[in-house]
């Protein structure tokens, strides 16, 4: 009998229809209705291959073992509730913040104030749940090898991100076609782990991570706390040793490079179109950089030669590359807030708290950069386990989701009392539009201006309005309308979010409004043209 027969037996858990291999770092199982509401779910067992080639064979069984335990004491169940919940609530939490009615705000305040409630009771069951699945993990297969698979996926998760798919990813720039097997490359990256002191930096992070009312699972130090007889030592000095063989090559011996082949193809075809595009660019970013200067310092240049430098290399090789252009520019702009969130963006990666001053001075210089800025350093914070600080910037981020929420529904539309201020287009965007308005045989004016904001006041958000004449009435006709709207719209030099409307039915009132503003009428037709038929 196999492991997974045994582990159904052991724990009498349900049989599964397919156990699907899959390039993911996870092992999870999945239960499908095919009746819908009904019920009568197919079971799935579903086995990442990176996660297989990063464990022995003692710790992927005790990873199973969590896994089977969840379904053998019905946690399936409660954790799909928990997800349709939430799925639900989301949803409707999006829909309500794309009408952006009244209405839609006093609800969204409900939200707000439901929607911790409903995460903090029920992940306090889900995380019960996880600790349950570790100690009957633990009592199969072994406290340690239980421990030791919590602590290496939590380094190996880092260690795959920084040392293998951020450098594949940067490959595209100099190769045409993802690689066909990267499977192979990963076996050995992960056989070999992390440098020493890199591991045991990361393992010191994890550890440091605790668990708040946003986690599903516990954090790993209370995790591996909870186990039943280990030493309450601390956390570990070093990183385990990985046993060899691992546990891919263990389980599925002489079928391994199959799969890993038929995987590897799998993946390139799933990211070729991708890959092909980031290429393209990468292309098309060196010509631009070397344009510019080259892609070394040479001598002082100005700064927008500069930045424009530093982000066609942070785009060709990261941020680590761009570090030396950053730098520069920082000595002769020390308010530069590109360059200030691009230094802070590294420094918090490599887990310096420098980069916390970087970011809040680039915040403090545009506002912009508030909610990148903002999850930056959340995820540092998060990482270092500063649980005061990580609260207070979740806070200042809502509070930006709150600002945010209000610009969106200030740019969705304008009434008639709007305040308006002159469109302040220049010369050049004038000529521009007057040509695109003239091509146009049906309209015969066009006013615009802009609408005065509170929040996001950069783009600009321009209004113009259309005056229609065509034979037959045939500018009366919503069709019509829409078509010449939608033509404009493509060419227009204006912000996407830009609204375009025909001076027709109740938007007459405001059509009038704009056209007491001085300089708003920017387009008449000549006598000339003005018998010229609409376009068919």
């Amino acid at each position: 009998m196999g492991l997974i027969g045994k582990l159904q037996q052991e724990l009498n858990s349900i049989p599964f229809h397919r156990v699907l291999l899959t390039n993911d770092y996870n092992a999870a199982v999945s239960q499908v209705p095919r009746l819908g509401l009904l019920g009568w779910p197919r079971n799935y067992l579903i086995l990442g291959l990176p996660l297989m080639l990063s464990l022995s064979a003692a710790e992927f069984t005790s990873v199973l073992a969590h896994e089977f335990a969840h379904l053998s004491r019905g946690h399936g169940r409660f954790r799909k509730w928990l997800y349709h919940t939430r799925r639900t609530w989301e949803r409707l939490f999006y829909h309500l913040a794309r009408r952006q009615h009244g209405g839609g705000r006093v609800f969204r305040k409900f939200l707000l104030w439901f929607w911790p409630q409903l995460n903090a009771h029920a992940f306090v069951l889900s995380r019960a749940n996880e600790y349950e699945a570790d100690a009957v993990a633990a009592r199969l297969t072994g406290t340690t090898p239980t421990a030791n698979a919590l602590i290496r996926v939590a380094v190996y998760t880092r260690h795959l991100e920084e040392s293998f798919w951020r450098p594949l990813f940067r490959r595209a720039h100099q190769q045409p076609a993802p690689p066909d097997n990267i499977f192979d490359e990963m076996e050995q990256r992960l056989a070999t782990g992390p440098p020493p002191e890199q591991a045991t930096k990361w393992m010191h992070l994890a550890f440091l991570v605790k668990t708040d009312n946003t986690d599903t699972h516990p954090c790993l130090r209370e995790r591996v706390a909870a186990l039943p007889g280990l030493p309450d030592s601390g956390p570990p000095t070093h990183l385990p040793t990985l046993v060899q063989p691992n546990a891919a090559a263990h389980f599925l011996g002489h079928h391994l490079a199959t799969h890993s082949a038929n995987l590897g193809k799998e993946w390139a075809d799933q990211t070729r179109a991708q890959w092909e595009v980031r290429h393209a660019e990468s292309l098309a970013m060196a010509e631009e950089l070397e344009t510019a200067g080259g892609s070394r310092l040479r001598g002082r240049q100005p700064v927008d030669v500069l930045w424009k430098k530093a982000e066609a290399v942070m785009d060709l090789e990261g941020l680590e590359a761009a570090q030396e252009w950053v730098d520069e520019i920082l000595v002769q702009d020390w308010t530069h807030s590109g360059a200030l969130f691009a230094r802070g963006a590294w420094r918090l990666r490599q887990d310096d708290q420098g980069g916390i001053r970087d970011m809040e001075r680039a915040i403090g210089l545009d506002s912009d950069l508030t909610r990148p800025a903002l999850l930056r350093l959340a995820e540092y914070y998060h990482r270092h386990g500063l649980t005061d600080e990580l609260k207070a910037v979740r806070r200042r981020y809502e509070a930006q989701e709150d600002l945010t929420w209000e610009a969106r529904a200030e740019r969705a539309g304008v009434n008639l009392n709007d305040p308006l201020r002159p469109h302040n287009l220049p010369p050049v965007a004038l000529e521009r539009l007057h040509c695109l308005l003239a091509r146009e045989p049906a309209i015969s004016r066009a006013w615009c201006s802009q609408k005065l904001l509170r929040h996001q006041k950069k783009p600009p958000l321009h209004l113009l309005c259309l005056e229609l004449k065509a034979p037959w009435g045939k500018h009366r006709l919503p069709g019509f309308q829409r078509a010449v709207v939608n033509r404009l719209r493509l060419l227009m030099p204006f912000s996407p979010d830009s609204i375009l409307f025909v001076r027709t039915g109740d938007a007459i009132h405001l059509a009038d409004k704009m056209g007491r503003m001085a300089d708003a009428l920017i387009y008449q037709k000549s006598a000339s043209t003005s018998g010229e038929a609409p376009p068919h």
